[in-house]
């Protein structure tokens, strides 16, 4: 959302949001080091999450799901390393954008 300024962000959404990043338990590893991100839909994933704290930038990327689940790959860029992500938090934090802009309230 960082891409336009004027958007309001949903404080509810975007809590939710850095809340399960912060809590998030990978549910397995696929490979640790040098793995060939394409194969995993991560060399140009569908989703890029970026979380500016106030001591550093934290990014994960989500790619493909996993096989016929709703579990799906992930990476921390620049490691080169694939993980799976649980159904639950790939839901969630793969919601579309629009989930996380706050609403016009109608008058």
């Amino acid at each position: 959302l960082a891409d336009d300024a004027k958007i309001k962000v949903n404080d509810f959404a975007a809590s939710n949001a850095v809340s399960i990043l912060a809590a998030l338990k990978v549910v397995r590893y696929v490979v640790d080091a040098k793995a060939d991100l394409k194969q995993y839909g991560l060399a140009d994933p569908l989703w890029k999450i970026e979380i500016d704290a106030p001591n550093a930038k934290h990014t994960i990327w989500l790619g493909d799901f996993e096989g016929k689940t709703k579990r799906v790959y992930a990476t921390l860029p620049g490691t080169g390393s694939v993980f799976v992500l649980d159904e639950i938090d790939a839901l969630i934090l793969a919601r579309p954008r629009s989930a996380y802009e706050e609403m016009e309230k109608k008058k």
